[in-house]
């Protein structure tokens, strides 16, 4: 819809391998006693976001963003250039007259317009802005906490640690901190629980400690953030091996390749070009022989993804095969623990145990929700099964739309998009049609319980009971904004009139 108006981020990311090298490793957490930080103050969910944004063409002026609420009345009119997402503390970053500021969710300003970027507020209550074309942060009242100087910044992380950059070399800040050590690193990783973070000097890799002292010499190829059993991956001589705080190599460098060691212990790694796994101690527990291998997953009761002459199969901690390779492809196990596969080009699922739940027999199949309900396709038609693969809403629908955020099927208010002769409506999870389908488009409801709508060529917002909020419409020409009851709620009636008069 071509007034979907919520834009993403639009954040410098040169950095954002910093804190995972190219091999695909898991970076670790921020040692907790590095930095303290404020206890970030949230704002509840029934409070978090009751605006709905929406954007209009003003004469003069262009296409400008305002925000309604639910009962479709003007809280902020139409004057912004964009608006972005409220945050958990209840603010949310807007542009106007080319700046940005912060309005909180009664559609007051509380930081005014002044900067050239800005992002989202984060959990420690810091977001990041740019003035003069230098990083900083400030604090929900608009106050420099960290004075814009750095070229690139990375979000802090958990516990208080931000990743910087200034002409060209990479270092290190902490929350509610005014003073950093010079920047000194062509690159820099997480730090890890042990207080340790891998960085590069003139292209050797080695560890600082929290002081930014070097604890472990730059002598490797490679290294990764340490995992949480004290052990991080390097690279010497062309192989990967592994390493313990101290620099000692635990597991000598004799792999092709290797990855972080996942929840039981066990870490990825390859020889002659086949997957195996190795345990703390370097012990080779299952062989490498398979084309391809997941980590092991708690989600999939302890067995993972293989793969053997181009198929797709499970094994247990043991290497036992659980599952032998008969799929095409295999997803990933969702909360439920079932996980979806292809077989001749037929969908159906497995569950945790590595037992077929449903037999492939759908065309197209998304994983299950969180209210044991997934979307299927069967003879051309959607419709949904449950966990015991009995359809609970039979295919009858052209098509069902994921939620608003295209995460599962049903939205949090339990209602899903549907379409039936080219016409949206919405049903609950029975299939009881909650709202008739009179929509020319729709998208799914947002986690504040409006939708966006197209009805009679004309787009607006609806209630969870298919009342509409807010509509957009023309009077003389011009365009409108109306309620619920038919009511002009932009532009103000002395404007309107106004601008009626010069289009005569």
């Amino acid at each position: 819809m071509n007034k979907s108006i919520i834009r993403q981020k639009q954040t410098n990311r040169l950095m954002a391998t910093v804190l995972t090298i190219v091999l695909g490793l898991h970076g670790c957490s921020v040692p907790k006693n590095i930095a303290e930080e404020p206890e970030a103050v949230e704002v509840p969910e029934s409070k978090m976001s009751s605006l709905i944004p929406f954007r209009m063409s003003i004469k003069y002026t262009g296409m400008k963003y305002g925000y309604i609420n639910t009962k479709g009345e003007i809280v902020i009119p139409p004057r912004l250039d964009e608006v972005g997402e409220f945050s958990a503390n209840g603010l949310a970053w807007i542009k106007e007259n080319g700046k940005y500021g912060y309005i909180n969710t009664k559609g007051e300003m509380v930081v005014l317009p002044k900067f050239e970027v800005a992002e989202k507020f984060r959990a420690n209550g810091l977001a990041a802005v740019k003035e003069k074309e230098k990083w900083g942060f400030i604090n929900t009242k608009g106050e420099m906490v960290i004075a814009p100087r750095f070229d690139e910044m990375l979000e802090f992380s958990e516990n208080g640690v931000a990743i910087i950059s200034e002409k060209e070399k990479h270092g290190y800040i902490y929350a509610f901190s005014k003073i950093a050590p010079p920047p000194r690193f062509d690159w820099m990783g997480a730090f890890a629980e042990n207080g340790l973070a891998p960085v590069e000097q003139k292209g050797k890799y080695g560890y600082i400690n929290a002081k930014g002292e070097m604890a472990i010499l730059p002598k490797f190829e490679r290294a990764a953030s340490f995992a949480d059993n004290g052990l991080a991956m390097v690279k010497e001589k062309g192989k990967y091996g592994f390493i313990n705080s101290q620099g000692e190599m635990i597991i000598p460098a004799k792999f092709a390749s290797a990855y972080d060691f996942d929840s039981f212990g066990l870490a990825r790694v390859t020889e002659n070009g086949k997957y195996g796994f190795t345990n703390a101690r370097g012990e080779i527990v299952i062989p490498a022989r398979f084309e391809y291998a997941q980590s092991f997953d708690v989600a999939a009761n302890s067995l993972t993804i293989i793969r053997d002459n181009g198929s797709y199969g499970f094994i247990n901690l043991q290497g036992e095969m659980v599952i032998a390779p008969r799929f095409d492809w295999i997803g990933n196990f969702g909360n439920i623990g079932i996980a979806r596969v292809t077989e001749d080009r037929k969908y159906g699922y497995v569950n945790a145990k590595g037992e077929m739940l449903i037999p492939p027999q759908f065309e197209e199949a998304e994983d299950f929700a969180a209210n044991g309900l997934a979307r299927i396709k069967k003879n051309g038609k959607q419709g949904f099964i449950n966990t015991k693969g009995e359809m609970v809403i039979f295919p009858r629908f052209e098509y069902v739309a994921p939620n608003f955020e295209y995460v599962e099927d049903f939205a949090d208010n339990g209602l899903a998009l549907y379409r039936v002769n080219w016409k949206y409506g919405y049903i609950n999870a029975k299939g009881e049609i909650a709202i008739l389908p009179r929509f020319d488009d729709a998208k799914g409801f947002t986690s504040d319980g409006w939708a966006e709508v197209k009805e009679n060529g004309m787009q607006g917002y609806i209630n969870a009971k298919g009342q509409s909020i807010a509509t957009f419409d023309k009077a003389c020409g011009i365009e409108v904004l109306k309620n619920a009851h038919g009511e002009i709620i932009w532009p103000p009636q002395e404007e309107f009139q106004t601008l009626c008069r010069e289009t005569r």
